[in-house]
């Protein structure tokens, strides 16, 4: 990473995780800091973070299009030095009171998290004082200074925690709990060993309970011989990969929890439906039970409502207008002033009216327990998609590009600054370049690749140089006139008295034109060493290396609506395209056909 440009700065608040997006060699790639956990060069793409934090601005302003000069651990402590051009130094502290601090001579000039210490105070303008450490570096100390103390004391003052404690005690085959006196030198001999194997990173290993990542080291340890383990080419890649993993298994227990709490809700609410039930049933039951007994005993229902007095039932109360009976453990009030046969029906009416009750509770059962049911599948379902790999990107991907349908590369540029870098760095004199008169066109040109270019290529290109002309698509143009000249007809050096901007050329010679070249693309998904790439281009060459594709035209959708729509078909055809890399390659907006 020496010499790496910081190209931005991400903090996202909620973990305090920050990101260093980076441009190392050709591509851009990000520096992921968890000041709690790990540092890591990571292959995976993040969403970023949409609002901007002070802490972020600040770096921004401070590091911002600076070089990387030096990653490098601090003694062998959990802090890590990023030294920065303009004698910045970016300091994580990966420690239980994690900290990142950026100093600058000595002062500290933005910090995470500000803290007042009993041996420090972190905040800005104060002078950077390391965090206290008991921890001598491995190679720096001798064993025969701890001869009266235990191995298990010896190794903490190393730093050597579990597992490598263990790891210790497991290849000298001794209790860690014994004194150091009379093995010293095997002792250190081992923990030098161990030392070496980390730093030179010999086999870094990812170790398994089931399907649940334990720890990830920079060597094979037998101390976790037990578990299942997978191996990696670099200690980089399997931080990497063991922290992802972590990172989606708690998503998907987060996911499984939330959906476990609904699901408890449901299940609450049925249990409380079949209480409900359990007693309008009941009362339904009874009612209608008590209204056939009073009709067969007239004499004993007159009595009741008469004197207030049964013998056959219990009175609970009686008052001037009513009377209250308890009829098997169900309370039922009977006026006085009505007739038994109206009583009856009164009685009747309302175990209709429960029974229409229980009716609609039992629906609303049903429907509460097939939203469990979906959500107990729904349990079961949960998947936490990985990030996406980072794709290397071809040298031309920073360009417009597509293959013609004859299997030639042909390149456009996107703006000014890339139209003057195609003609300058990426064509030959004898390539055919096509353009157009409409201010701001693109350069388009055929990467050559054969004696003869086919006349495909050439239709093709010029359509890729009319679709392109930004003005005449926003325009809605159906057609445009578009010329080709030898790339050695094109030459910087203006007329005397005129100026050329960037991205300008002058024109000498002949121009041959293509007349009224439709501009109209097509956009598929081409398999290009094993990856799936957008291609945008002529519909002929997308057709023949694509096979489905989408046509568009001018005027319709915004860029952003028109990129939605056409994601979800590609979607839906099982291709996995990020949007943003969609719409990155398409002009600006227009229609499906």
């Amino acid at each position: 990473m020496k010499d790496c440009r910081i190209l931005n700065v991400y903090h996202k608040k909620d973990d305090e995780t920050l990101f260093l997006k980076i441009r190392l060699g050709e591509e851009n790639r990000f520096l992921v800091i968890h000041p709690e956990s790990h540092t890591v060069l990571t292959k995976y793409e993040y969403r970023m973070p949409s609002q901007l934090t002070e802490f972020a601005k600040t770096l921004r302003r401070r590091i911002g299009n600076r070089r990387i000069r030096k990653l490098a651990q601090v003694e062998f402590d959990r802090i890590l030095e990023i030294e920065i051009d303009g004698g910045s130094r970016l300091i994580v502290e990966h420690l239980p009171r994690y900290n990142i601090i950026l100093e600058s001579d000595g002062e500290i000039t933005a910090v995470l998290k500000r803290r007042k210490m009993r041996d420090r105070t972190v905040k800005e303008g104060e002078r950077y004082i390391p965090p206290p450490s008991n921890i001598i570096h491995p190679l720096k100390i001798d064993a025969r200074m701890w001869s009266e103390r235990t191995v298990k004391e010896f190794l903490k003052s190393v730093g050597y925690f579990t597992p490598y404690m263990e790891e210790v005690a497991m290849r000298m085959r001794m209790d860690k709990d014994r004194d150091i006196k009379g093995i010293e030198k095997d002792l250190m001999k081992v923990v030098r060993e161990i030392y070496m194997e980390a730093v030179n990173s010999r086999s870094p290993t990812i170790y398994y309970n089931g399907n649940k990542p334990v720890d990830v080291t920079p060597l094979e340890l037998l101390y976790y011989e037990k578990l299942a383990k997978r191996k990696y080419a670099t200690f980089n890649e399997a931080v990497d990969e063991y922290f992802i993993t972590i990172k989606l298994l708690a998503e998907k227990r987060k996911r499984e929890e939330e959906v476990a709490k609904l699901a408890m809700e449901k299940k609450r609410i049925i249990d409380s439906l079949e209480r409900r039930l359990e007693i309008l049933r009941e009362r339904a039951r009874v009612l209608r039970e008590l209204g056939h007994r009073l009709m067969a005993d007239l004499y004993e229902a007159d009595r009741i409502l008469r004197s207030g007095v049964s013998e056959k039932y219990n009175i609970v109360e009686v008052k001037n207008d009513r009377v209250r009976i308890e009829y098997k453990g169900v309370g039922i009030e009977l006026r006085r002033d009505e007739k038994t046969a109206s009583i009856v029906s009164s009685l009747f009416d309302e175990a209709k009216d429960l029974e229409r009750d229980i009716r609609r509770i039992e629906e609303r059962r049903g429907e509460i327990r097939r939203e469990l049911e979906k959500l107990m599948k729904r349990r079961e379902e949960i998947k936490v998609k990985k990030p996406r790999v980072k794709k290397k990107r071809e040298w031309f991907e920073k360009f417009r590009w597509f293959i013609s349908s004859d299997g030639i590369l042909v390149i456009g540029g996107k703006d000014a600054t890339t139209n003057e870098v195609i003609i300058r760095k990426y064509s030959r004199e004898d390539e055919p370049v096509f353009h157009s008169d409409v201010p701001g066109a693109p350069f388009v040109v055929i990467k050559r690749s054969v004696s003869e270019v086919p006349e495909n290529t050439f239709m093709e290109a010029a359509i890729e140089a009319a679709s392109f002309t930004t003005k005449a698509w926003k325009l809605g143009y159906a057609s445009l006139d578009v010329y080709w000249v030898e790339r050695r007809q094109l030459s910087k050096t203006p007329p005397s008295g005129e100026y050329l901007s960037r991205g300008a050329f002058m024109v000498r010679g002949k121009r041959n034109y293509f007349k009224g070249v439709p501009l109209k693309l097509a956009v598929g998904v081409f398999l290009m060493n094993g990856e799936e790439k957008v291609m945008v281009g002529p519909e002929r060459a997308v057709h023949v290396h694509c096979g489905r594709y989408v046509e568009i035209v001018p005027e319709g959708f915004r860029k952003s609506e028109l990129a939605k729509r056409i994601h979800k078909i590609l979607t839906q055809w099982g291709y996995e395209i990020d949007l943003n890399e969609l719409m990155e390659k398409l002009p600006a907006g227009g229609r499906i056909l």
